[in-house]
């Protein structure tokens, strides 16, 4: 049997064919044991089609180990409901069911739980990263307002606290200052530990980010980032596809024999675009090849148009490293081992993994990139061979 899902925040509606041109429906209740209410009817042998929504990752989580199969529809792709004149609960059931039947239903690769999990950290990451810079302008516009201008970047390098004082900064200013200085004190511990607990999940893409640390710029944490996004590389046939899949594609009209490009999508995964755009210049000042073919498209474009290419050659690069397991060709093995090293510590401190699996990647690593400690290794095992012998 199949069945399509119009999921919301606290109800579903599940429609299904009872016949060849009889669709019923059922709308249960969240509130109401409705989830298990739905449960109960489905088999091994059903399909059941969801909308996306913010808890479809929750729903397919449930549905997915008594059911075949659990499709999420890519609501994006899906024109038919996204831009229907016509929109309800009943007509979207029924166009998901009858696109199922004819097998052209777009989907969304579902990724792996821990991922989701990633993923989610880094949004609270980021979104308290706004708050702190949110809080910092505020602070900022308070000073100027007082008649002291100071450049951003410096207000935490004084002591602010100390200044408003002996500049007798206006009282209702003072106190709007110390409390926006108070929040981003907490925000600040609360960015480390969300930091520290993404970083722990680096065990998980050990061979990945050993390769994507190999270009200058990518930090764990931002190769972490990227990995979120992407989290297989197996779901993409092609770096054009990935590159689409990061929005860092330009918009494309074609009529006729008129073809105009305009700026990129900015569609798809957000989280490594963004990340991306702060490496770039380490990417693209990391070799002449790289270097010159910016300053070309700059003349040519302009900069900003020439970030955006350097951004998907980045992307191209990314994609083949990963496909092939190979490091950045244009690496730079002291600032690459250093890296590494810092990694091993991290994980290390935070146990994030066993004694002797960490002791394992240490040696491996450091055979793989440390020549002194391979040579002493290689002498050693000559010798325990003489011995032996």
């Amino acid at each position: 049997m199949e069945y399509a899902v119009d999921l919301h925040s606290n109800n579903f509606l599940v429609g299904y064919y009872a016949d060849k041109n009889n669709v019923k429906r059922k709308r249960y209740y969240f509130n109401k044991n409705g989830l298990d209410e739905f449960k109960k009817i489905l088999t091994k042998d059903d399909i059941v089609a969801v909308e996306s929504t913010i808890n479809s990752y929750y729903f397919y989580d449930e549905i997915k180990p008594i059911v075949k199969e659990v499709k999420i529809v890519n609501t994006v792709r899906f024109k038919i409901i996204s831009e229907s004149s016509s929109k309800t609960d009943k007509k979207d059931v029924k166009n998901i069911l009858d696109f199922l039947k004819l097998g052209i239903l777009p989907e969304i690769t579902i990724p792996s739980k821990f991922v989701r999990e990633l993923r989610g950290l880094f949004s609270t990451y980021i979104l308290l990263v706004k708050e702190k810079t949110a809080n910092k302008n505020r602070i900022h516009s308070l000073l100027k307002d007082n008649g002291l201008f100071i450049n951003k970047s410096d207000i935490f390098s004084v002591n602010i606290r100390k200044l408003i004082d002996e500049k007798q900064v206006n009282e209702i200013r003072k106190v709007q200052i110390n409390t926006l200085l108070d929040e981003i004190e907490l925000k600040e511990k609360s960015i480390e530990r969300i930091k520290n607990q993404i970083l722990t999940y680096s065990s998980k893409f050990k061979e990945e980010l050993e390769i994507l640390m190999s270009i200058p710029g990518i930090s764990l944490f931002i190769g972490l980032a990227i990995m979120a996004d992407i989290g297989d590389i197996k779901n993409f046939k092609n770096a054009k596809k990935l590159s689409a899949y990061l929005g860092i594609v330009p918009r494309v009209k074609e009529s006729n024999r008129k073809v105009r490009t305009g700026k990129i999508t900015k569609k798809g995964r957000k989280i490594a675009r963004s990340f991306l755009s702060q490496v770039i210049f380490h990417f693209i000042n990391s070799s002449e090849v790289y270097t010159e073919f910016y300053e070309s498209k700059k003349k040519t474009k302009g900069s900003g148009k020439a970030i955006v290419a350097m951004m998907r050659k980045l992307v191209v690069v990314i994609y083949n490293m990963l496909k092939k397991n190979v490091k950045y060709y244009y690496v730079k093995e002291e600032l690459h081992k250093r890296k590494l090293q810092e990694w091993i510590a991290f994980m290390k401190k935070f146990k994030a993994m066993s004694d002797d699996d960490w002791r394992n990647w240490d040696n491996r690593v450091r055979i793989k990139y440390d020549l002194r400690y391979r040579n002493e290794k290689l002498k050693k095992y000559a010798k325990k061979r003489l011995t032996l012998s």
